[in-house]
């Protein structure tokens, strides 16, 4: 589907949904998001103070992302508690979260609520993620199926867009930096009264630092939101991007020749409202389509692959105040995903759900206890149960516990590939399963101070592992995580410090070794500082930022016996900064990346990027 279409469809369900008022999206007052306990909505499926829910959730601002100068939304959620982001080097490379130790095909991710990983592979295209138009990110470790169904076993990412703007205004964006990098994004807003409409379009490329690593890509969004009454609201949202990057494979087997060319589209309608204290009811609809390109002129292993992925659904939930202690809610899912491909063939599958909460909520104490079930033509059905507990000592502590099994269906990829002589994929493949739990104290000092700390244990069976793949695998993930905000530091107005860090203990239960590509440690921190002066026509804002991972195992097979090995990537430490100086409608900014020049890895035998500067303008009128 191409960006004309995917906008005028847009604007074709736009016209037709702010006429019939019957679709929306939830709003949120700016007020009621402020520092130490924002507004979530990714917890319990509808909007609450973080304070109040009894699971974890790490709400990553467009500030925040802004000031760690990411270009997608994978480069910006190193600062969320229990997140290690894998990359395979260059610019346009691939990208995977990894969530309290989890696979990356076990995160779940979402657009205003609409799932985004692709049903053949099971990964995200974080380069169609652009963070450009982004409200804030909600971050959920831990099973979270039992109210998102499959693949939401590590955790859930929920990617929440701007809704309608306080008034008119337009913000154009160029950077220019090493390997050539070319930056540009153009933003625009204006409210209609109860309407808006915000859009953008953005364009990225880059030489890279090896050879056949250049990437390009561009895009482009439009929404409509409505204000339907003081408790209603509806959007209606599409996207489109498309790239083209050079894939230069492994050093130890590079591929100079190899392309890949990308295309996204979706669209997303949404209606939330109702009334507040009594009824409360939530619907989306959405279609998303992906088509992927893979070309290798190798002579001696050709490849020529095109893949394409739509998937349509829809979901519906109604949340009721029962008596003044006890909310429940009840809904349904569907999914139709389908596949054409010239490796797998065509493919097609179903899920239906059905899914029940209920949120007990006393003066001090917090209980959410929620089940669904899942049917699918593919992968068979699911029963995925939670419950969370949250205890309010005062106003300054709490405590939270929480239990929930969440499963991974088989992507298409491991159930339908075909045998090229390495083996094939298993039709018979069912899903793998999780069960977690945490427990865990969170102290709180209003905007200024919160600290979190959550000891958490996981039990993964029937893990899909091994090629042709097999659910032969077991194998239990504990850990520690903890998160410290001070906003701000005391005397120093304006100085904001930030730290997160998540330890992990991973083993396969046969034959007991440690799970590859875990790091047994990582840490982020950050510190900032805004100054504003001339009555506000004037800001500078520094900020610095490390991050710190340490080392983790990996397995890599002889070239000659393909006998597999064992071997551990060195840790590394990254240090990050950015300066910006706005002077009224201009902000002018540099930022480099990797300053200390580190040599690592993230994923063996591809080198990450050394050393990068940046520099740009950001004019907003």
């Amino acid at each position: 589907m191409g960006p004309l279409r995917i906008l005028g469809v847009v604007g074709l369900m736009a016209s037709c949904g702010i006429m019939a008022g019957s679709a929306g999206g939830v709003e949120i007052d700016e007020e009621d998001i402020f520092p130490g306990d924002p507004i979530v909505i990714t917890a319990i499926g509808e909007p609450a103070r973080e304070s109040e829910v009894p699971f974890g959730v790490t709400v990553v601002t467009a500030e925040e992302l802004q000031l760690l100068a990411a270009e997608n939304l994978a480069e910006g959620l190193v600062r969320a508690e229990g997140v290690y982001v894998r990359e395979y080097g260059g610019p346009g490379a691939n990208k995977t979260l990894s969530m309290r130790g989890g696979f990356a095909k076990q995160t779940l991710v979402m657009v205003d609520g609409q799932p985004v990983n692709n049903h053949q592979g099971g990964d995200v295209d974080f380069n169609a993620l652009t963070v450009y138009d982004v409200e804030r990110v909600e971050v959920m470790a831990g099973p979270s199926s039992a109210l998102y169904g499959a693949n939401a076993t590590a955790g859930v990412v929920n990617v929440i867009t701007r809704g309608i703007p306080e008034e008119p205004g337009v913000t154009f964006r160029g950077e220019y930096g090493t390997y050539n990098g070319i930056g540009t994004t153009v933003e625009a807003g204006v409210p209609f009264g109860r309407i808006g409409v915000t859009g953008g379009g953005n364009y990225r490329s880059s030489d890279g630092f090896r050879e056949n690593d250049d990437y390009e890509g561009k895009g482009g969004h439009l929404k409509f939101s409505y204000a339907a009454g003081e408790n209603a609201s509806m959007h209606v949202r599409g996207q489109y991007h498309a790239s083209e990057l050079g894939v230069p494979g492994p050093l130890s087997f590079p591929s100079p020749l190899a392309r890949q060319e990308d295309d996204y589209g979706a669209v997303n309608v949404g209606f939330d409202g109702g009334q507040a204290d009594a009824l409360y009811g939530q619907a989306r609809v959405y279609y998303k389509n992906q088509k992927r390109r893979f070309s290798n002129p190798d002579p001696f292993f050709p490849t020529d692959d095109t893949h394409k992925n739509g998937a349509g659904g829809g979901r519906g939930v109604v949340f009721r105040q029962i008596t003044s202690w006890n909310r429940g809610a009840l809904g349904g899912e569907f999914e139709r995903e389908v596949t054409d491909s010239t490796a797998i063939g065509k493919r097609a599958g179903t899920t239906w759900a059905a899914f029940g909460q209920e949120d007990l909520r006393f003066d001090k104490l917090t209980t959410v206890f929620g089940v669904r079930y899942d049917s699918s033509g593919i992968y068979g059905e699911a029963v995925s149960p939670r419950l969370g507990v949250r205890y309010r000592f005062n106003d300054y502590a709490s405590a939270r516990a929480s239990a929930g099994r969440g499963f991974r269906a088989p992507t298409f990829d491991e159930l339908f590939w075909p045998d090229t002589g390495f083996g094939g994929g298993n039709p018979n493949l069912k899903s793998e399963y999780c069960w977690s739990y945490e427990v865990g104290p969170t102290l709180r000092w209003g905007s200024h101070l919160k600290i979190d700390a959550i000891y958490f244990y996981s039990n993964y069976e029937d893990l899909i592992s091994g090629w042709p793949p097999d659910n032969v695998a077991r194998a239990f993930i504990r850990g520690a995580e903890f998160g410290l905000t001070v906003a701000p530091l005391p005397f120093v107005s304006g100085l904001v410090f930030d730290a997160t860090g998540t330890y992990l203990q991973t083993r396969d239960r046969e034959p007991g070794e440690q799970l590859d590509y875990r790091p047994v440690h990582t840490e982020f921190a950050e510190l900032r500082y805004r100054h504003g002066f001339g009555d506000g026509a004037f800001a500078l804002t520094p900020s610095v930022s490390t991050e710190l991972v340490g080392r983790q195992q990996y397995t890599y097979y002889d070239p000659i016996t393909f006998e597999p090995f064992k071997a551990w990537l060195d840790a590394y430490a990254l240090l990050n900064a950015r300066l910006a100086f706005k002077a009224y409608y201009a902000e002018f900014y540099v930022a480099g990346k990797n300053l200390t020049d580190e040599t690592y890895q993230t994923i063996y035998d591809y080198p990450m990027p050394g050393r990068a500067l940046y520099g740009g303008v950001v004019v907003s009128l």
